[in-house]
């Protein structure tokens, strides 16, 4: 098990392990992009209004997002700072001075950025950094760089977790993770797709079974149980070879998109997919992106009628444009996932006000979520703690009592340094409330006015390869299918509309009482 040298730098080393994990809860997944990223999009939006996808609006919108941004990353030198808040008074001119100037710099505190984060973290004990922000912000701008999160975790830090104990200072261990992004440029891959049943047009390269079976064997794969009917192979871009099988699946769905409206029969394929020269065998199918609306399940709304009132109508229309979020093609889903929000929330006079609607709600549902998840693990590592959570029928009750358990500085040793950083989250947002809430709906609202503004430029310019399409759908698809699960409980529970309950929101938000830090677990009063 991995031992950092400095216990503060332990617990910020795990929470960043923690962000590349599979089927992370919303509530501890990563919401928006890194330093890179943000600002390469920046440029593709400059582009975008000049071409007119884009408004004025908007573009200032994402500006203001990333001025906020800019200020307190600490890895960030101040002359760097200063010298790209110069350029963003104003939103760039597509290639104009301003622009090539961010670009040059962004891609210049790109190359050494984890290094920079090295050097922040090796002066902490003068000036303590923050964990969280560490986390995150190393977390998104490794996954920005188009890297899969199992690569890292299996390539990086499997290692250190399996092995015996390893005792490192983080800033060395920032090292490594600098030499490993060092090491895997974008580069070509070959990846082997075989076909269960022949189609009626080939692709070109087309592989007999006999070809197919024969790669396999080359590469040392099992052939067992493999029955192709033939195959092909796919030469796909990418960082390494998880996110090679991911792009090879993003140009399947393409391809079967084409193939059900321009052939006689569908695309029919096994359920594996090769990558050459690397051992996994990859399946066939996309991971879903974690969308869940358990509100449906849970007021047994899955099989109900068609609602018979106009918002019940919308909200079951919203679902079903939503569930394009959780395994549809990029395009798809953004479109789906845009329209089920702005189907309910939006302003017609103002489409991106849906953004800052569905926000609160789920800013509001944050506090009980993360509350509800630690109470479990502190009755299974400590029943001692609070003896009363074995008999709470309800999550709100088991919420409310770890609530008041952390605002009295009660201490809950849990053993994963992970859920001590939920912990260290929760007891800053009860000392400190309205602040803090506000700035997670600032970030989640971000989330959302990304998602907007690449449904726009899909539906408005066509445009199907935008640098923040993938990341778009990796930091907003759980939040939606967070705020739409409160919208369901609140029409189907309370009989609360979804524009009453943002209200109800932020108005929870802003007059929650600070000598009452536990009433965060009831900011939607239900």
């Amino acid at each position: 098990m991995l031992q950092l040298v400095n216990p503060y730098d332990g617990q910020a080393a795990y929470r960043l392990m923690e962000l590349f994990q599979p089927n992370l809860p919303w509530e501890r997944s990563l919401w928006g992009f890194g330093f890179e990223l943000s600002n390469l999009e920046l440029l593709e939006a400059c582009d975008a209004l000049r071409l007119g996808h884009l408004s004025e609006a908007s573009l200032r919108n994402l500006l203001s997002t990333i001025k906020a941004q800019i200020g307190p990353d600490p890895a960030l030198e101040n002359r760097q700072k200063q010298t790209l808040q110069d350029r963003l008074k104003e939103p760039p001119r597509s290639g104009g001075e301003a622009y090539h100037s961010i670009r040059q710099l962004t891609e210049s505190i790109a190359s050494t950025y984890v290094l920079q984060w090295a050097h922040v973290v090796s002066n902490g004990t003068n000036k303590p950094y923050q964990p969280e922000r560490f986390a995150k912000s190393v977390a998104a701008f490794i996954l920005d760089k188009g890297f899969s999160s199992a690569f890292v975790f299996n390539e990086w830090f499997k290692p250190y977790l399996t092995n015996e104990t390893v005792t490192i200072a983080l800033p060395n261990f920032l090292e490594e993770l600098h030499r490993l992004v060092a090491a895997n440029p974008s580069r070509n891959f070959e990846v082997l797709v075989a076909f269960q049943r022949t189609p009626s047009v080939r692709p070109p390269g087309w592989l007999t079974p006999a070809q197919v079976i024969t790669w396999l064997t080359e590469q040392h794969h099992s052939i067992s149980g493999v029955r192709p009917s033939g195959g092909m192979l796919l030469e796909v871009e990418a960082r390494d070879p998880y996110a090679a099988a991911e792009a090879a699946r993003t140009i399947l769905r393409r391809y079967s998109a084409r193939a059900e409206l321009g052939a006689k029969d569908p695309i029919n394929l096994l359920n594996e997919l090769w990558v050459k020269d690397f051992p996994t065998v990859h399946p066939l199918n996309h991971a879903p992106r974690g969308v869940r609306v358990e509100a449906l399940s849970r007021e047994q709304q899955i099989f109900s009628k068609e609602s018979e009132t106009p918002i019940g109508r919308r909200v079951d229309a919203a679902i079903e444009l939503l569930a394009h979020m959780e395994d549809k093609s990029p395009a798809a889903a953004i479109a789906g996932g845009w329209g089920a929000i702005e189907g309910l929330l939006a302003d017609p006079s103002n489409r991106s006000s849906a953004a800052e609607y569905l926000a609160p709600l789920v800013a509001c549902s944050l506090p009980r979520a993360e509350l509800t998840a630690l109470s479990y693990k502190i009755q299974k590592e400590h029943p001692e703690l609070i003896s009363e959570l074995p008999g709470c029928t309800v999550n709100r009750e088991r919420a409310l009592m770890v609530a008041r358990a952390i605002a009295n500085g009660n201490p809950m040793p849990l053993r994963r340094d992970a859920d001590q950083a939920a912990i260290r989250r929760i007891q800053r947002i009860l000392s400190n409330p309205t602040p803090e809430l506000k700035a997670i709906r600032e970030l989640i609202a971000s989330a959302f006015q990304r998602l907007y503004r690449q449904r726009n430029l899909i539906l408005h310019g066509g445009f199907t390869s935008s640098i923040a399409l993938a990341g778009s759908l990796r930091t907003a698809s759980k939040l939606a299918g967070a705020g739409m699960d409160r919208i369901v409980h609140g029409l189907y529970v309370n009989n609360v509309e979804p524009l009453e309950l943002v209200a109800r929101a932020n108005l929870g938000i802003d007059l929650i009482d600070p000598n009452h830090p536990e009433r965060c677990v009831d900011l939607l009063g239900a």
